[in-house]
């Protein structure tokens, strides 16, 4: 919007108004910006959740097979 727009808009609605219109754009530009932030943060949290899931799947898989297997782990101290 150039300058001779703006006095126009001023000069034919009022100086109130044309700030209210102005702050309502402002407004509206700021949430969809703001919509597409959530989607990608959204996104990012889907596959993190995902991510996790998995590990954890990983994790019991490792902890049963261990298990299973019954392994001991001994340490023998040298006395020397």
């Amino acid at each position: 919007m150039d300058a001779n727009t703006v006095l126009t808009l001023i000069n034919a609605v009022g100086f109130p108004i044309f700030c209210v219109l102005g702050l309502g754009m402002y407004i509206w530009k700021r949430e969809q910006a703001d919509r597409e932030d959530r989607k990608s943060i959204n996104e990012m949290l889907t596959t993190f959740s995902l991510n996790i899931q998995a590990n954890t799947e990983a994790l019991k898989n490792l902890s049963s097979l261990i298990n299973n297997n019954s392994y001991s782990i001994s340490y023998e101290a040298n006395n020397n």
